[in-house]
């Protein structure tokens, strides 16, 4: 597995288990709330201490739950950002805040954040241009045997199946994706 899907699907993950653990002890502790507020047999010091005990975990879960949701939305403009760049050869950094109706500094800010984590392999932000550039990786050579001969160039376009970005090789040759650096089948 490349690196780079691998950060893409473990950030996946990550936003899952966030949301997951938010959701199922916030709920929980929000029962035990209402279950300590309605219970008069318990001493008035002993239901307010529960009672702050269970708000701080539900304080807790829904840190939780808005991380989660984050990583979420994060991935999403990832792959939305990776349509633009592979699919319409945008990588104007004003242009594509344009069409994600976002701000400049706001998508500057997400595709460093994004080269950080490694979701964009071999990529960086030219800050004089204002693109992002994304290099090329080589693609590797069948074996041929000593007799050289002439082959004609065939392109074909392949949809990367980690990110979903369009991608153009030499046919027959193995290669990987230029954005985020998953093997091509």
């Amino acid at each position: 597995m490349n690196f780079s899907k691998a950060a893409i699907v473990s950030h996946m993950i990550l936003g899952k288990i966030f949301s997951i653990i938010g959701y199922t002890v916030g709920s929980f502790f929000l029962l035990c709330c209402f279950i300590f507020v309605s219970d008069n047999d318990m001493p008035a010091s002993h239901r307010t201490a529960a009672i702050i005990f269970c708000l701080i975990i539900i304080g807790i879960s829904i840190i939780l739950i808005i991380k989660g949701a984050k990583i979420k939305r994060l991935i999403g403009r990832f792959k939305t950002y990776v349509n633009l760049i592979s699919i319409e050869n945008i990588t104007s950094i004003e242009t594509i805040a344009s069409r994600t109706s976002q701000s400049i500094d706001f998508v500057n800010a997400d595709m460093k954040i994004m080269i950080d984590r490694k979701f964009f392999e071999n990529a960086y932000l030219d800050t004089k241009t204002n693109e992002i550039i994304i290099s090329k990786q080589n693609a590797t050579t069948p074996q041929s045997s000593n007799n050289v001969q002439a082959i004609t160039t065939e392109i074909e376009t392949v949809i990367c199946s980690g990110c979903g970005a369009l991608n153009s090789r030499q046919k027959g040759l193995t290669s990987s994706c230029e954005y985020c650096g998953s093997p091509l089948k």
